[in-house]
């Protein structure tokens, strides 16, 4: 399970070129440096997309929008939007709402009153562009701490252009998210509980997935203790935040209907989110690919798809050269994706399964070829959903 051996002497001499010793002192790997490459990648992807977007929508539809709102704010977005305007309905047509978390129409509000914006919507998109920005610099410096600047930049890229990445930018939950999860780990690596245990405890009042940060971060305390009983402090009860954080999220649901489960009953009504063996779902995306209408045969069951694929590999490759908390995270997440009969938004539920983008740093770094190629195709799927999606198509 450890990235590499405590003797580096012993590792073949490529692996010893791209990492750095499991157990050195964190301190050596922890400073924000070079902050301006995170940065200006969230920045230039950030404008790039929504260009791309408009002219697309522009160029098809051969009519220009009335709004910027009119080309973004779709599907889940007009939820938020909702909930951050007047708050969680208890009864009515929009009762559905509350499976929408709230951490996220929370900070809309926040940026909407600090700046005087008028347009929640413009809001939204500020919080999720700032957020993507966050993840980043919490990225490079997670890959930092284990590989060397060249598998983190191309850590990077592959999340900048990762074919769903659009949602990064848009007023969807998929930025802060990636954020406060990225954060967690990072000050869980550092040995900063508390900073750790309150962004975990963000990240449970954001997306159901938080809360498998919790048994991800017991396992990496455990781990830097070398699971010795006599070892455990107090402050190992802030591994406990994410769950608090999902709790709060469960009072608001009894609060609201009486039931701190009620979320999961209309998400099994509304949303065809039904418990089931993974394979049931892969086997009717896999007869989708011949059946399936053309809008969707390709880019939405070809991608749902390939990317089981590609995360189930990730994870294999997680479990031996990644820390446990890692592989612990990834198999956890990759289990609330893939357990449904019916799969639904597979590629936004596996952007943020960051052992993904390391996976594929590492796998490219020494291959510029396979590198240049897998971020060219990567790209071209990211411009064809993108359109799509200001399109009013659904693409993800």
């Amino acid at each position: 399970m450890a990235l590499v051996q405590n003797n580096a002497m012993s590792q073949p001499d490529e692996e010893r070129a791209v990492t750095k010793p499991l157990h050195a002192p964190l301190s050596h790997y922890t400073t924000f440096g070079f902050l301006w490459y995170p940065i200006i990648l969230a920045g230039a992807s950030a404008l790039l997309t929504l260009g791309l977007g408009f002219v697309g929508r522009v160029s098809i539809e051969n009519v220009f929008p009335a709004t910027f709102r009119e080309i973004w704010a779709r599907w889940d977005t007009i939820h938020y939007l909702a909930i951050a305007g007047h708050g969680y309905p208890k009864q009515g047509d929009a009762v559905f709402l509350v499976c929408f978390f709230p951490l996220y129409p929370i900070l809309i509000r926040v940026v909407a009153f600090a700046f005087q914006l008028q347009d929640l919507f413009v809001a939204a998109v500020v919080v999720s562009n700032l957020a993507f920005g966050v993840g980043l610099v919490f990225l490079q410096e997670l890959v930092n701490l284990d590989f060397e600047s060249p598998v983190s930049n191309a850590a990077l890229l592959f999340c900048v252009a990762f074919p769903v990445g659009y949602f990064f930018h848009v007023a969807y939950t998929e930025s802060l998210f990636f954020a406060v999860s990225l954060g967690t780990f990072y000050f869980a690596r550092k040995g900063q509980w508390w900073a750790a245990g309150v962004l975990g405890f963000l990240s449970g009042i954001t997306r159901l997935p938080g809360l498998v940060l919790t048994p991800a971060l017991i396992m990496e305390y455990l781990y830097q203790r070398q699971f010795r009983l006599r070892d455990l402090r107090w402050s190992g009860l802030f591994t406990l935040m994410p769950a608090l954080g999902f709790g709060v999220y469960l009072a608001m649901n009894y609060v609201l209907f009486g039931d701190p489960f009620r979320f999961l009953e209309i998400q099994a009504q509304l949303f065809v989110r039904k418990v089931d063996f993974p394979w049931v779902g892969f086997m009717d995306d896999w007869r989708a690919l011949f059946t399936a209408d053309a809008s969707t045969r390709f880019l939405v069951r070809g991608e749902q798809v390939l990317f089981f694929f590609l995360t189930s590999g990730t994870l294999l490759w997680s479990a031996f050269k990644l820390r446990p908390a890692y592989t612990v995270y990834g198999a956890l997440l990759w289990l609330l994706t893939f357990c449904y009969g019916f799969w639904l938004s597979i590629p936004r539920m596996v952007m943020v399964i960051f052992p993904l983008y390391i996976f594929l740093g590492w796998l490219t770094y020494k291959r510029p070829a396979l590198r240049q190629s897998l971020l060219f195709g990567s790209t071209l799927l990211y411009a064809i959903g993108l359109i799509q999606f200001a399109r009013g198509w659904w693409a993800h």
